[in-house]
């Protein structure tokens, strides 16, 4: 049963090849495995769609990289796009920034940390986090990203609701029913 859902946007889409897309795919299984709902979108026009249209957004895993929308409204980049929509649609949402990876070399190259560097500092204080993709294990970036859901999720909700949640997610198969009233006598 899956809890909440997290956003991927990415360039390397569920479908496509390569060593990056291949721990994306790793990183989403991991996800699922952890009872959240992964929502794949390619480029900045798609994330945004999934943004305006999915309610329980739980965190985002969003590249800096992501390819912007058509036109002058994309000038800024696909990741600055999608990160700005976050901001204004959601408070406090966990949201991890994907690095791009040089594959060449297999981690960090001069460049991409030089990437890093370029990041506008409003940027930092949008994410709660950065991720390499093949720096890590996919298991332990997915407990990160879940761990974050779980935690927004968990003061998202009134007190009331969290209890009640945590009730249903201890006691799935459980009946409880109202007790029957006695009839009056008359």
């Amino acid at each position: 049963m899956s809890t909440g859902t997290i956003l991927m946007a990415a360039r390397e889409t569920n479908a496509g090849g390569g060593a990056v897309a291949e721990q994306l795919r790793r990183i989403a299984k991991g996800l699922e495995e952890r009872g959240l709902h992964v929502r794949w979108a390619a480029d900045a026009r798609d994330a945004q769609a999934v943004l305006r249209t999915e309610a329980g957004l739980a965190g985002a895993l969003v590249a800096w990289d992501l390819n912007p929308r058509p036109g002058p409204a994309g000038a800024e980049g696909g990741g600055a796009e999608v990160l700005s929509a976050i901001g204004r649609r959601f408070t406090d949402l966990p949201v991890f920034l994907l690095m791009p990876q040089d594959t060449e070399t297999g981690g960090t190259g001069s460049d991409t940390d030089g990437d890093f560097e370029q990041l506008p500092l409003w940027v930092a204080e949008v994410v709660c986090g950065y991720v390499w993709p093949l720096e890590d294990t996919a298991a332990f970036i997915a407990g990160r990203v879940a761990g974050a859901a779980r935690q927004y999720q968990d003061g998202v909700l009134p007190p009331f609701f969290k209890a009640l949640r945590r009730f249903d997610d201890a006691h799935q198969y459980s009946w409880h029913t109202p007790r029957t009233p006695v009839a009056s006598r008359s």
